[in-house]
């Protein structure tokens, strides 16, 4: 049988075109980018829709980070806390360095209240990224709900230089001076918080009324301390208790219906570390008592580590 080598080329031609063709109609009509449909439903705020289509995004690109990441955003809006923090954990493995993943997982820790856990992530997203930020801020609020109240203040201190016209650095560090007694500090960067963003006002202008009173009854009550430490002859070692604590006003003299004699009418000086008096609140300021009624001699103070320290009658 003779061989049509001019057909076979003929037909391999027709096969290679409807090829290309069938490639050229596949160019036409690209796959979705449910990646980029579910930003936009995001930024709309159908964190359901961008879900599914950040699910959709995933399955079609396994190996993409911020398809993950992504979706990982949308689960915190639908407070999915932990399932987000399994969506972070696999960005960051794709993605070594990802530092919008490290503060976004951060967030989620701190949503669970894993607050070692969401410190460690802002502690590698400002190492990855000095100028983040919302990280500094972050990083300032976790710290107030560690006790580290003075790293807040910093970490706020840098947030503001960064973006001073951003409210919620003033709130922060304002709550972290609150916490260390600084009111003034406090009130004044409240104010400053309400100024740039007045939703703030309902949350903060009911804690400025609280520690404008505070302030009062802390200088009438700090009179009286020092009237007392002075007469008594503690002023040495009560003072250098205080500064070894870093308490810059840390003693004040209280006397209420709780902290009266063993005969339930007349008072005793109390001498306590006021930012640790957890009932200060309820504590109703009636001045000094003078020292010759007191059945007791020398000071007494509180603490959350010492019980009441016993010290000797007349």
């Amino acid at each position: 049988m003779k061989c049509d080598l001019h057909g076979i080329i003929k037909a391999l031609w027709i096969v290679m075109s409807l090829m290309a063709a069938g490639s050229a109609a596949f160019a036409a009509e690209p796959a979705p980018d449910y990646l980029a449909q579910g930003q936009q439903k995001y930024q709309a705020k159908d964190y359901q829709g961008a879900l599914a289509d950040f699910d959709l995004a995933v399955n079609a690109a396994p190996r993409r980070a911020e398809a993950y990441y992504w979706r990982g955003v949308t689960k915190i809006d639908l407070k999915l806390a932990k399932s987000a923090i399994t969506d972070f954990d696999q960005a960051i493995r794709l993605k070594k360095n990802y530092a919008d993943a490290y503060y976004e997982r951060a967030y989620a820790k701190s949503e669970i209240g894993d607050y070692q856990g969401a410190l460690k992530d802002l502690d590698k997203v400002v190492a990855l990224k000095p100028d983040h930020v919302n990280a500094y801020n972050e990083r300032g609020w976790v710290k107030t709900q560690l006790g580290d109240h003075r790293g807040a203040i910093k970490d706020s201190d840098k947030a503001i230089a960064l973006k001073p016209d951003w409210a919620t650095p003033y709130r922060v560090r304002g709550d972290a001076k609150n916490k260390l007694q600084d009111l003034g500090g406090a009130i004044a960067d409240w104010q400053r918080a309400i100024q740039l963003d007045a939703s703030f006002a309902q949350i903060l202008n009911p804690e400025i009324d609280k520690a404008q009173a505070a302030l009062k009854t802390q200088a009438h009550a700090g009179k009286c301390a020092g009237e007392l430490i002075t007469t008594s002859g503690y002023v040495i070692n009560w003072t250098e208790w205080g500064e070894r604590y870093g308490i810059a006003n840390p003693f004040l003299i209280i006397s209420g219906p709780e902290y009266q004699g063993e005969d339930g009418k007349t008072p005793y000086y109390g001498l306590y570390n006021f930012p640790h008096l957890k009932d200060a609140g309820n504590i109703s300021l009636t001045g000094c008592v003078p020292q010759q009624r007191s059945p007791y001699r020398g000071l007494k103070y509180f603490s959350e580590v010492y019980e009441v320290q016993s010290v000797a009658p007349h």
